[in-house]
């Protein structure tokens, strides 16, 4: 499911269908806003001797309310944390879309 650009139709859909998501940037600075989750297992050839399932999520937020968000950065998602491992935004007034791996 993608959100199209536009400004009124993103804010719309992440604050009628969104849950809460925030991140602390690298100066100290929190910016809150709603994403929209979707899910999904993915398989991690890191594991010795086959692959291991590593669930995933996909968050799509509007890029200007997270600045700074990158692999590696804390995002709480619905009030759980997830470890980003991967951030792109195509065009701008696009949505960011951050992929994240629930932290341990």
């Amino acid at each position: 499911m993608g959100i199209g650009k536009g400004t009124p139709d993103l804010d719309f859909m992440l604050e009628d269908s969104g849950v809460p998501v925030a991140f602390t940037d690298a100066a100290g600075e929190l910016h809150e806003g709603f994403g929209i989750v979707n899910e999904a297992d993915v398989e991690d050839g890191s594991a010795e001797g086959g692959a291991l399932a590593v669930h995933e999520i996909e968050v799509e937020v509007r890029g200007a309310t997270f600045p700074g968000l990158a692999a590696g950065a804390t995002l709480t998602v619905d009030g759980i944390d997830h470890r980003v491992t991967q951030v792109r935004q195509v065009d701008e007034g696009q949505p960011l879309r951050a992929w994240c791996a629930r932290k341990e």
